[in-house]
């Protein structure tokens, strides 16, 4: 293993790391299937865990929903990660988006 993907594997688990690895399988060295991948190549997978994780949510399986969860935060990463890569706009910005949505939808918290 080359000194690039132990420190990918070094990272602590969280948003990062799964933004580092979605990258790394996207990498002209990375995973011939995930480089073959586009956001309308992926609109049923999403779809597809999206359902699965109501499903395990209706099951209250609690270690179900969170490996269902983990499916599908990795599909719209993913999607996020492909229009990065051509320049349409950052995973950040997407974060940014959303927490600016939210914090101007509930004034009476912030």
């Amino acid at each position: 293993m080359n000194d690039r993907k132990q420190a990918i594997l070094d990272q602590p688990a969280g948003f990062t790391k799964l933004c580092t690895i979605a990258r790394a399988l996207r990498a002209p060295d990375g995973c011939p299937w995930d480089r073959e991948q586009t956001p309308v190549s992926l609109r049923g997978n999403i779809i597809e865990e999206a359902y699965e994780v109501v499903e395990a949510i209706n099951q209250a399986d609690s270690d179900h929903v969170r490996e269902e969860l983990g499916d599908l935060f990795l599909l719209p990463t993913m999607v996020a990660v492909m229009h990065e890569e051509r320049g349409d706009f950052t995973v950040d910005q997407v974060f940014g988006g959303i927490c600016d949505k939210l914090v101007r939808r509930h004034p009476h918290v912030f």
